[in-house]
């Protein structure tokens, strides 16, 4: 089978910005980071999270991907409650 895992890196880091008001400093940080001024690497990794999704299914009939939670298929408007759906492997 084959199954899609998903992995999600956080990358976080506390700048000290000098300003007029909260808004202020987020607009000023915001654009030293849109500048790459500020740029987050791996002395900034706070953690990571796994997510597994269900297997890689296909309709039958139209071969979409992805299907399984899915009560119609979106593209031939198949029911896939009614078993038309195939797991992959």
């Amino acid at each position: 089978m084959i199954y899609e895992v998903e992995i999600t890196e956080t990358l976080q880091r506390v700048v000290e910005i000098e300003a007029d008001s909260k808004d202020e400093a987020v607009e000023k940080v915001c654009k030293q980071y849109s500048d790459e001024k500020i740029v987050l690497d791996e002395s900034d990794f706070k953690g990571n999270e796994i997510t597994i999704y269900e297997e890689k299914t296909q309709c039958i009939l139209c071969k979409k991907d992805n299907v399984y939670a899915m009560e119609i298929c979106p593209d031939c408007k198949t029911k896939i409650n009614e078993g038309n759906v195939m797991v992959l492997d």
